[in-house]
């Protein structure tokens, strides 16, 4: 197996299984989501790779509808950050996920929030201009 493999080798071992979780998103992301949870579980919160593997896990995430977890890991990522432009675009995909896992109210708030931010790169701006009534629309405003 993978794992017996590469044994000695602890750090390549985390990086195959990395990428092996991230590509399963096409062929098996139920398999790729269990493998990056697993990796989640065993890694230690002040490991230098978790950052990887977090962003692996948004990636993969909402191929099996996980998409509440997306939105706290971008939300996690936007209240940590000094950058207002990034924090901007983190927000951007929380109310993307929001939008994914059905909670339109609070993703249509979010969208029409952003749309009047000017720290919003101007074509993440215009997705949410053409989201937030979408929004609306999902929540039964209409």
């Amino acid at each position: 197996t993978l794992r017996s493999k590469y044994a000695k080798r602890p750090t390549l071992l985390l990086e195959v299984e990395l990428v092996l979780g991230r590509q399963l998103r096409r062929v098996d992301p139920v398999e790729g989501v269990a493998l990056l949870d697993r990796l989640l579980r065993d890694m230690p919160e002040k490991h230098h790779r978790r950052a990887a593997l977090m962003t692996a896990r948004r990636i993969v995430l909402p191929r099996v509808g996980r998409y509440a977890e997306t939105a706290t890991a971008f939300f996690d990522q936007a209240w940590a950050t000094d950058s207002s432009a990034f924090r901007m675009e983190r927000l951007f995909y929380v109310a993307w996920s929001l939008f994914g896992a059905g909670q339109y109210k609070d993703a249509g708030q979010i969208f029409g929030w952003l749309t009047e931010q000017t720290r919003l790169s101007s074509e993440l701006r215009e997705r949410a201009r053409w989201f937030a009534p979408w929004s609306r629309c999902g929540g039964g405003a209409f």
